[in-house]
């Protein structure tokens, strides 16, 4: 009877310290730059929205477009097996950071997020604000 209560006992243990390992978060590689996005979620996203400028170039911020100019640019990214999730800054009537999840070629989930009149926000790259 003690033998089974230990084998059930550990069991138990090992069940409990693997589901402990497996909600351990996946780390995400940050991309740099635009250019670091792969090339297919990088165009599948453009024929989307739209150009997207470099981090730091000019970019139609406001709703006062000015020719030559993307009306979107790109902010951060990461990648991990199996998703690329990309945040850009989002010109047009009201500024804003748009963040999308790409997943086997296709945008899997997209949250906005508004600035404040400060001029400040914060956004998290693989969580909604909600769900944080």
């Amino acid at each position: 009877m003690t033998k089974i209560l230990a084998s059930v006992i550990f069991l138990a243990m090992l069940a409990a310290c693997q589901s402990v390992v497996a909600s351990e978060p996946i780390p995400c590689r940050p991309l740099q730059d635009w250019s670091e996005v792969p090339v297919t979620v990088r165009a599948s996203l453009e024929s989307i929205i739209g150009e997207v400028a470099a981090k730091g170039q000019d970019f139609n911020a406001t709703d006062v477009v000015r020719d030559g100019l993307a009306s979107n640019r790109f902010l951060a990214a990461c990648q991990r097996t199996g998703l690329v999730a990309i945040a850009l800054e989002r010109g047009g009537f009201a500024y804003r950071i748009e963040v999308f999840h790409y997943t086997s070629g296709k945008i899997i989930r997209r949250w906005t997020q508004f600035v404040g009149a400060d001029g400040t926000t914060s956004f998290n790259l693989l969580e909604p604000p909600h769900e944080r």
